[in-house]
C-alpha cells in the first residue's frame, strides 16, 4: 500500500500518514526495513500496537496451539480513532480529496 501511494502522489511527498498494525509478532529485519522505507518516502508512519491493547485490557490475547494475533488486528486499526482524525485533517488540506460524511475518500478533479 505505501508503494501505491508512493507512485500516486509521485513526484511530491505523501500528503497523509500511513499506518501500520503491528502484531508485536514482526521478525526486527521487518521493522526495520519498514523504518528505513519511511524515511526513505519522508512519510508519517502511525503505528497501532496489539500488545498495547492486550496490555490495557482492551483485547484477550488467544491461548493455545494455534493461537494468532491475526484477529486482533482488526479492532486495533478500528480503535486507531485519532489517527483518523489527524489523518482527515491532513487529507483536507488537498484539494483534490476529501472525504465525505461517511468518512470514505472521494476524488475530485
Amino acid at each position: 500500500m505505501a508503494h501505491l501511494a508512493r507512485k500516486a502522489f509521485h513526484p511530491g511527498k505523501l500528503p497523509l500518514p500511513l499506518m501500520h498494525v503491528d502484531t508485536g509478532h514482526n521478525l526486527r529485519e521487518t521493522m526495520e526495513f519498514r523504518d528505513r522505507y519511511m524515511q526513505e518516502l519522508d512519510a508519517t508512519l502511525v503505528v497501532a500496537s496489539v500488545q498495547k491493547m492486550i496490555d490495557e485490557g482492551r483485547l484477550e490475547e488467544e491461548t493455545g496451539r494455534h493461537a494468532s494475533r491475526n484477529g486482533l488486528q482488526i479492532p486495533t486499526l478500528l480503535s486507531a480513532a485519532q489517527w483518523r482524525e489527524e489523518a482527515g485533517r491532513e487529507l483536507s488540506r488537498i484539494p483534490a480529496i476529501q472525504l465525505d460524511g461517511d468518512r470514505r475518500l472521494a476524488l475530485h478533479p
